[in-house]
């Protein structure tokens, strides 16, 4: 059930219980109904903060981005969580375009100097394009 059919039913059922006649029973269930519905509101918004924590952009909000090491690591992470591994410098360099960055002059000895620090492992192995 999306959410305007969600609105839907919660209307349908209010007006079904506005034309009840025992009005204790009218109070309970309208009670129930718009806890039911408080609740409804409060997980889609839960739901829609989870999708946003995700974003690249909230990501490299969180840290330092005038260090560049920084950057890489939070792009790495966004790779982990996206499921975007391994990755290589051309894709690190793609994703500071993503967000509006500009990548060191030698994006190369940035990542290697992660790697060197054991933020990064190296992969051996190739990844189809």
């Amino acid at each position: 059930m999306d959410a305007n059919q969600f609105r839907d039913k919660i209307k349908e059922i209010k007006t079904k219980i506005n034309a009840l006649s025992n009005k204790d029973i009218k109070d309970i269930l309208d009670d129930l109904v718009n806890l039911i519905d408080a609740l409804h509101q409060k997980i889609m918004c839960n739901i829609t903060d989870r999708k946003r924590e995700n974003t690249l952009f909230d990501l490299i909000k969180t840290i330092d981005s005038s260090k560049h090491s920084n950057v890489v690591m939070a792009i790495a992470y966004y790779f982990y969580l996206k499921g975007l591994e391994p990755f290589n410098v051309n894709d690190v360099k793609a994703m500071y375009g993503e967000a509006r960055l500009t990548p060191p002059k030698n994006l190369n000895d940035t990542i290697n100097k992660c790697a060197k620090r054991g933020l990064l492992i190296e992969c051996k192995e190739k990844r189809m394009t």
